[in-house]
């Protein structure tokens, strides 16, 4: 599914295969930026806000180095509270994971994950959830 529609995404995953599977997938529907780890990933999206150029999706891996992603999608609607920001501008966040663990991925939901995919990624399911926020 293509989209005439330019988005932002950011994607965080420190293995290297699902990262540019991902991008790939993406490019398609908008500008793809991409880290290694949550650390990074936490602060590329500050660095966004701070252009005044927000992401509007991020497709964040859950077990990660430095900050596994959890503690990401945490701190990011932390921030996102702290801005006052409105349900509709905050970041669609997709949780991705090697492991469906149904406790981790309610634990996601809980924290404010938009939602999440179990590797490994498909163009249909990626397209699938995009179309959710589009």
């Amino acid at each position: 599914m293509r989209t005439n529609l330019k988005i932002r995404i950011l994607v965080a995953d420190d293995e290297i295969v699902a990262r540019n599977r991902l991008r790939a997938i993406l490019r398609s529907y908008g500008d793809c930026d991409s880290v290694n780890n949550g650390k990074d990933a936490l602060e590329s999206v500050t660095a966004a806000w701070q252009a005044d150029s927000p992401y509007d999706l991020l497709f964040l891996d859950i077990e990660m180095p430095q900050m596994d992603g959890l503690s990401v999608l945490r701190e990011i609607r932390n921030q996102e509270a702290g801005r006052d920001l409105p349900a509709e501008r905050r970041i669609k966040i997709v949780m991705t994971t090697a492991h469906a663990d149904r406790d981790v991925v309610s634990q996601c939901i809980r924290e404010g994950c938009s939602d999440y995919i179990v590797k490994p990624v498909s163009i249909g399911i990626v397209a699938k959830k995009i179309a959710r926020f589009l």
